[in-house]
């Protein structure tokens, strides 16, 4: 899957995610996983897909991680 392909599954995967009800320890991975969006987006305008990628994957990571404990909206 190309880094933007997978910026926007990972986006859109925690858009569905109710963060007011997440524990404070899924708080935090979520917030994590936001930030390497951020980076991967950034890295994607400066043309560094290998960055990019390694940003969204680590953020597919975390998210992986929070859908079992997250209430989906």
């Amino acid at each position: 899957m190309s880094a933007e392909r997978t910026i926007n599954s990972v986006k859109s995967d925690l858009m569905r995610i109710n963060r007011s009800s997440l524990q404070p320890g899924d708080l935090t991975v979520y917030d994590q996983a936001n930030s390497f969006i951020d980076a991967a987006r950034k890295a994607m305008a400066s043309k560094d897909y290998a960055a990019a990628a390694g940003f969204a994957e680590k953020a597919s990571a975390l998210t992986t991680k929070l859908a079992p404990n997250a209430a989906v909206h």
